[in-house]
């Protein structure tokens, strides 16, 4: 199995992806300094350990590897040019899932968010456009950068 997109680089897209989310979620569910039932079953649901163990980021003991470092390293210089911007609101759509695991959004995790954005190559009015779409699924929060600027 070829496990590369291309011949620079050293992983397939689909590991890049996992890489950069897991990286970026662990951000988000320490962004309010606490970690909720909620945001555990969904590090659980999205994020095995079985599989991360499998995938060779993560050691039988639970301990992150060189390798998983070096996939998130990649990603965020792969993922870029490699991903649509379908894709990439996809990768934002599963962050917004864990910032709301806990059945809260705080503003840290929504800069976070936005930052996870901007690395992945989203534009802030491309990014509210987005956000705008999943309002109605988040009832109250208010999806937008300029209100996580406040804080």
């Amino acid at each position: 199995m070829d496990l590369k997109d291309d011949e620079t680089s050293e992983f397939d897209t689909l590991r890049l992806k996992l890489a950069f989310a897991y990286h970026i979620v662990q951000r988000i569910v320490g962004a309010d300094e606490r970690l909720a039932r909620g945001e555990v079953r969904f590090l659980e649901q999205r994020f095995p350990a079985a599989l991360l163990v499998k995938l060779g980021f993560l050691t039988a003991q639970g301990t992150f590897t060189e390798l998983f470092q070096q996939a998130t390293s990649e990603a965020l210089l792969e993922l870029p040019r490699r991903l649509t911007l379908e894709e990439k609101f996809g990768m934002i759509d599963l962050l917004l899932d864990a910032a709301l695991a806990d059945d809260e959004f705080h503003p840290s995790e929504g800069i976070v968010l936005e930052h996870a954005a901007r690395l992945l190559g989203v534009a802030s009015e491309d990014l509210d456009r987005h956000l705008s779409t999943r309002r109605g699924q988040v009832g109250d929060i208010e999806l937008t950068t300029q209100e996580w600027q406040k804080d």
